[in-house]
């Protein structure tokens, strides 16, 4: 984030402002080139958009000059803000040439004003922020002649009159008046914590006005870290953290810990702002939103993710000692007015790309990009910074890492001019760079698609498969990696067709008897499924399936759970780190309240397997779980079960669902139904200190009647079922939409006596709701033989009809010919692939909305496997 431009500390005694600074800092990793000289990545050399060329070099002759942040294009020129611990500058290319601006060197006369980080123009002028942490921001406005300091002297002080607002961090011009957020951070000796960041706008005239105080009522949101208007609204990204200092005034010794909390999204249309996400959308370790650009009919949001701690002596004088930072990889979602969905997970190459610093668009060879600065932590120390590009499809290698110089820690600023590309960079050791390029399309692929699977078992009566779905049009090649409980690995590699699918039988690949988890890997594009079927025990027969983690976290959460009578339920967790993951589960009961396990743990990269029943002492419980972790691991929930239900049925078989990361304010199930031989339950869980009241809008199938609206109050730390016929009444086809004021957590059981065609099964199958809706969904497992009977389940929650094409891509033919089908507004359709694709197909399934609203797609299964017989069902991936 942008917080990464504090520099060497003078002092040497303990200044709490200062380290805490430079913790906020550490999301990006920058305070440790400032600091102490780094360890560098070894250059990534790449095919990208062309031969950059170096624009300046040195620190423009200066090394003490750092960074390039920001750039900005004023009245046909391209000006640069540089970071300087003697004070900033801002440099304007004039010719070839970078030349100093008259009137901004040494921080506008203030040395204190060490980096720039934001200009807009604004009125014909241009306008730039400044961070000091000693005084309080300054804003100063340009005419391209002259200087004039707006915040920081005269009737308005340092800091908008605040100097704990210590750097006006974002601005943006929205409705005739130019905004700026802050960083707002107050710091004592034995405490760290923030008054909430602020927003202020001014018309070029009158004074300033105050827009958004005590961070949107949330003082954990340290600073509004991005502004950006889109559609004639402004969104405001923040940085949502909570800091803990341990300062030992004897030794000299300090930590401070900062922990994400889930940045959140906010817009303001003609005159009142109002939330449109939080918690990280669902992923709690995206700690800021540091960028947003409109592209491709969205609002693109950028974030930077990971909870760091950071060690420090002042003892003879100010060092660094120890340092860990971790993150699950940063996040990109999109945002269309309506709802927010995540483009890419756990960074683009992989986890360590822990945030974006920048994104810009542009036409390349008739074709739009969207351009991302991307900063990535090859380990504690070790740092790089690359370009990528996306076409709205696929993320690409725009540069080599640090534009082939290790100097180049990170790139921090991305801008266009005249059809060229600039770029710059942090540069602690020879001084800041600018580069740029006449770009042409880029060609290679980047980073790899990866799928974790914690559950796994090859023993007698159960069959385990891993089904990849390859919807691209160049062959793929998958690596498997096989850990195994109690330590150990084993690698396979498996290759994938164009528009295909492959199935990796995994009792054949490791052998029988084995407990198992996966980790597969791609450099294409791929999505991976887990099928399993079952005997278990010899007394229960089904099957479950699930669709792989796309990254690690150090929490879980599961809704569902019960460990009564006819229930076994199982906690599987995955750790595949090199640091044994101490665990503490958080089961939450309805009957007795929050039960809390300790003492158990996970060793480096293995797995192992936790009986719930037995965790709990065998009460039965209905009960929900977090899963806190001091490593990042992945975690799935398998039940097998006799239920009775509601007739005493003894419909008995077996589901699982791999846990999420996060709560999510909105829920969709495009599955469901009332009919004769199915009882669908929600379950719905409250881990928070507020009571809640979720929504409820029932879809039913066409013609069988209006939506149906329900409330369910949902007490702080509590959970609860719903039995769906008694809400909509029996013989219904329904989709559910779930949506409250604050995050929650919601999942699905159903369970069957199914009967259709040939296969007549009972069973249970369950899935945690889509977070959002989609454009484009994709299912890896799908098969149309004997025995099997496959459904596709389209929900449309939009007031207009959605038009969708699906594809089928066969392992035994290829892709069939596209299918086209239109879910009429505020309904669901139903799809019988055996008859839509046709007979004895292994398949995967792509979903893709051509016209209208986005959707969410589900594929319940039923099946005979073996003469076991059972159902599973999964959402699609984004």
């Amino acid at each position: 984030m942008k917080t990464m431009v504090l520099l060497r500390p003078r002092e040497t005694g303990p200044n709490p402002v200062r380290l805490i600074i430079a913790a906020v800092s550490i999301f990006c990793i920058g305070l440790l080139i400032m600091i102490s000289p780094p360890v560098l990545a070894s250059v990534h050399s790449a095919d990208t958009i062309d031969s950059w060329q170096e624009d300046a070099g040195g620190g423009f002759g200066n090394p003490d000059n750092f960074m390039v942040w920001p750039m900005v294009d004023y009245g046909g020129s391209l000006y640069a803000g540089i970071g300087n611990e003697n004070g900033c500058e801002v440099r304007v290319r004039s010719g070839s040439i970078w030349n100093a601006v008259p009137g901004s060197a040494a921080g506008f006369g203030n040395a204190n004003n060490m980096a720039i980080l934001s200009m807009r123009v604004y009125n014909g002028r241009l306008y730039a922020g400044t961070i000091n942490y000693a005084q309080g921001c300054e804003v100063w406005s340009y005419d391209g002649a002259d200087w004039t300091e707006l915040i920081g002297g005269g009737v308005v002080g340092p800091g908008f009159g605040n100097p704990k607002n210590i750097a006006a961090f974002s601005m943006e011009v929205h409705a005739g008046r130019l905004y700026v957020g802050t960083f707002n951070l107050d710091v004592g000796w034995i405490y760290v914590t923030s008054q909430g960041a602020q927003i202020w706008s001014y018309d070029g005239a009158n004074p300033w006005q105050q827009a958004v105080t005590g961070g949107f009522d949330d003082p954990s949101n340290y600073a509004v870290t991005s502004l950006k208007e889109y559609n004639g609204t402004l969104y405001a990204g923040t940085l949502c953290v909570r800091a803990d200092l341990a300062l030992d005034v004897w030794t000299g010794n300090a930590d401070v810990t900062l922990t994400s909390l889930g940045c959140q999204l906010w817009s303001r249309g003609t005159s009142s702002w109002s939330k449109v996400a939080g918690g990280g959308f669902a992923r709690v370790d995206n700690a800021a939103v540091t960028s947003m650009q409109a592209y491709g009919g969205k609002l693109v949001i950028g974030t930077s993710s990971g909870n760091a701690t950071i060690s420090v002596t002042f003892n003879p004088s100010f060092r660094i000692t120890g340092f860990s930072w971790r993150s699950a990889g940063l996040g990109v979602y999109g945002y269309n007015g309506g709802n927010v969905s995540a483009i890419k997970e756990g960074g683009l190459e992989d986890t360590k790309d822990f945030g974006i610093l920048s994104m810009i668009t542009t036409p390349i060879d008739g074709k739009d990009f969207l351009l991302a600065a991307v900063g990535r932590a090859i380990s504690d120390t070790t740092l790089v910074g690359y370009i990528a590009a996306y076409d709205g499809g696929t993320w690409l290698r725009a540069s080599e890492d640090g534009m082939g110089n290790s100097n180049n820690t990170l790139i921090t600023s991305l801008e266009t001019l005249n059809g060229e590309i600039y770029a710059g960079t942090l540069n602690s050791e020879e001084g800041c760079e600018i580069w740029r390029v006449d770009p042409t399309e880029p060609t290679e692929p980047l980073g790899t698609s990866t799928f974790y699977f914690a559950e796994g078992y090859t023993g007698g009566g159960f069959q385990e498969y891993l089904s990849i779905g390859n919807p691209t049009e160049q062959p793929a090649i998958a690596a498997i990696t096989y850990m195994f409980k109690g330590g150990g690995t084993q690698p396979q590699t498996v290759s994938i067709p164009p528009n295909s699918r492959s199935t990796v039988d995994v009792n054949a690949a490791v052998g029988a008897d084995k407990e198992v988890s996966a980790k597969v890997e791609s450099e294409q594009e791929i999505v991976v499924e887990r099928p399993m079927y079952f005997n278990y025990q010899n007394k229960w027969t089904g099957g479950h399936d699930a669709v792989g983690a796309t990254a690690p976290s150090s929490t879980w959460y599961f809704a569902e759970g019960y460990t009564g009578a006819g229930f076994d339920e199982w906690v599987c967790v995955l750790n595949p780190a090199d640091t044994a993951a101490d665990l503490t589960f958080f089961f939450q009961t309805q009957e007795a309240g929050e039960k809390v396990i300790t003492g158990l743990s996970v060793p480096p990269n293995s797995r192992q397997t936790f009986k719930a029943n037995d965790l709990l002492g065998g009460t039965p419980y209905q009960t929900s779980l977090k899963l806190a972790s001091s490593q990042l691991v992945v975690a799935e929930r398998p039940i097998y079960f006799d239920y009775t239900g509601k007739g005493n049925w003894h419909w008995n078989g077996g589901h699982c669902v791999v846990g999420t990361t996060g709560l999510a304010k909105n829920y969709y199930f495009a599955e469901g139904t009332t009919r004769s031989g199915f009882e669908e339950w929600l379950t719905l869980q409250n881990p928070g200190s507020e009571n809640l009241t979720v929504d409820a809008f029932y879809q039913l199938g066409p013609g069988q009647g209006d939506p149906v609206m329900k409330s369910y109050p949902l007490p702080a730390a509590s959970r609860q079922t719903v039995f769906v016929p008694d809400e909509v009444g029996t013989d219904k086809d329904v989709s559910v939409y779930l949506s409250c004021f604050s995050p929650f957590l919601a999942e699905r059981p159903m369970y069957f006596n199914y009967g259709f065609g040939d296969v007549h099964a009972t069973g249970g199958h369950c899935v945690i709701g889509a977070a959002s809706t989609g454009d484009d969904w994709f299912l890896a497992e799908g098969f149309t033989g004997s025995g099997f009977n496959e459904w596709l389940c389209l929900q449309n929650p939009g007031d207009s009809d959605a038009v969708c094409e699906i594809t089928y891509y066969t392992q035994e033919s290829g892709a069939l010919p596209v299918k086209q089908v239109t879910v009429p507004a505020r309904t669901r359709k139903t799809i019988m692939v055996n008859q839509d694709a046709g007979s004895n197909y292994q398949l995967s399934t792509r979903v893709r909305v051509t016209s209208g609203p986005s959707i969410v797609v589900e594929r319940p299964m039923y099946f005979v496997f073996r003469g076991w017989d059972g159902g599973h069902d999964v959402v699609g991936f984004l």
